[in-house]
């Protein structure tokens, strides 16, 4: 796989997915839009790192608008849409390189659905670890995911509701709720790993069909 090209594309289509958020907001008639902070690994390490260094308070706004909804204008749009192309290439860039050192060279004779799933697993677990941390750090005012088209949480919305017991209810729980506290980081970076995993064999498993076609 080549990291560099793989992920300008996605970098592309995750800079598409956040102009698509800003126009169903637009559509329904909001004054502001939903920014979401899954899987960003960029914004994650820049907001976590600032936190540490005690210059959190210049990426408030960030954290505002995950938390109560981003106002839409121009400018705002612009920088939604370069920073969802910023981290939709870290992202992928990152799942190329770990792909790569799976298949055990640069370049592998065949695409691996299996491992192409195990490196998008990984990067999401980070990712999701990243976004418990923040959560912790910032005492994020969110209690739940409001949507989201991640594999599990359409699983767990699927089933019984919130008030579900024995082990679905506790994994429901631990998926739904963000973390206030560092208990919760491992249960999300577990999580993601397994979204990722989910998420990254159906696109691999598409994608071989569609190229084989």
């Amino acid at each position: 796989m080549k990291p560099l090209r793989f992920a300008t594309y996605s970098g592309i289509v995750w800079a598409c997915g956040t102009l698509l958020l800003i126009l169903i907001s637009l559509a329904q008639g909001d004054t502001a839009s939903w920014v979401e902070l899954d899987f960003r690994p960029l914004t994650g390490t820049l907001l976590i790192a600032s936190e540490a260094l005690g210059l959190g308070s210049n990426f408030e706004r960030i954290i505002f608008y995950a938390e109560y909804g981003m106002t839409i204008t121009p400018v705002n749009v612009i920088l939604s849409a370069t920073l969802g192309l910023a981290d939709g290439f870290v992202s992928d860039f990152l799942i190329a390189l770990i792909y790569n050192f799976i298949c055990g060279k640069r370049t592998a004779p065949g695409f691996s659905v299996l491992n192409f799933a195990l490196a998008t697993g990984i990067i999401f677990g980070l990712c999701s670890g990243l976004l418990a941390v923040l959560s912790v750090e910032c005492a994020l005012d969110l209690e739940t995911f409001d949507f989201s088209v991640r594999p599990l949480f359409l699983a767990f919305t699927a089933g019984p509701g919130h008030d579900a017991e024995g082990l679905f209810g506790a994994a429901k729980l631990s998926y739904m709720l963000f973390p206030h506290s560092y208990a919760g980081v491992p249960a999300w970076t577990f999580w993601g790993f397994l979204d990722g995993f989910i998420g990254g064999a159906i696109g691999a498993y598409i994608y071989t069909k569609i190229r084989g076609a």
